[in-house]
C-alpha cells in the first residue's frame, strides 16, 4: 500500500536533493506543466508581463460572451475553468479581483445587449460577485473596485440583487 504524499514528505524529498538536482526538478516541472510556466512568468516577470497575462485571460472570457462571429452563449463551467486557472497562478489578489470584475461586466453587458437572462448564469455570476466583495474587504481593495462595481450593477437590468448586496456590505464605508 502506498502512503499519502504530503507537504512534509515533499520537503523531505527536496531536502535530500542537491542544488543541481533541484534545478533539474524545477525545470522539468516548468517544461511539463503550463500552470508552472505561467506561475513563474507572473512571479519573476515584470508588471507588464502580469498585465499582459491578465489581459489574455480577460480576452478569453470576453470571447466566450462576444465571439468574433455569432452569438456568445458561454457555459458557466467554461468561465469557471478560466477563472480557476488564473487563480492557480495569480500572485496578487487584486488581479484575481480584476478578472472577477471583468466577468461580471461581460455578463451584465451580454444580458443587457441581448435581453438574455438565465438563472444558472445569474447564480454563477452572483457567486463571483460575492467572492469579489470578499476579496475587496479582506485585502483592502475597496478603493480600487467599488466604483466599478457600482457602475456595473447600476447599468445592469438584472443587477438589483447585487445593488442591494453592494449597499449592505459597503454602507459602513
Amino acid at each position: 500500500m502506498s502512503q499519502k504524499f504530503n507537504k512534509r514528505e515533499l520537503k523531505k524529498y527536496l531536502g535530500h536533493l542537491s542544488k543541481e538536482d533541484l534545478e533539474k526538478e524545477v525545470l522539468k516541472l516548468f517544461s511539463k506543466f503550463k500552470e508552472v510556466k505561467s506561475y513563474y512568468q507572473l512571479e519573476l516577470g515584470s508588471e507588464a508581463d502580469r498585465v499582459e497575462l491578465l489581459n489574455a485571460y480577460k480576452e478569453r472570457i470576453t470571447l466566450k460572451y462576444f465571439p468574433k462571429r455569432g452569438f456568445g452563449d458561454p457555459s458557466n463551467s467554461e468561465i469557471r475553468k478560466i477563472i480557476e486557472d488564473y487563480k492557480n497562478i495569480a500572485i496578487f489578489k487584486h488581479e484575481v479581483a480584476a478578472l472577477l470584475l471583468h466577468r461580471i461586466s461581460c455578463v451584465a453587458t451580454h444580458s443587457t445587449k441581448y435581453a438574455y437572462y438565465e438563472e444558472a448564469m445569474y447564480n454563477s455570476v452572483y457567486s463571483n460577485f460575492e467572492e469579489l466583495l470578499d476579496l475587496m474587504e479582506t485585502h483592502k481593495l475597496t478603493d480600487l473596485f467599488l466604483e466599478d462595481c457600482e457602475a456595473i450593477v447600476a447599468k445592469w437590468v438584472y443587477g438589483e440583487d447585487m445593488r442591494m448586496v453592494l449597499k449592505q456590505r459597503f454602507k459602513k464605508l
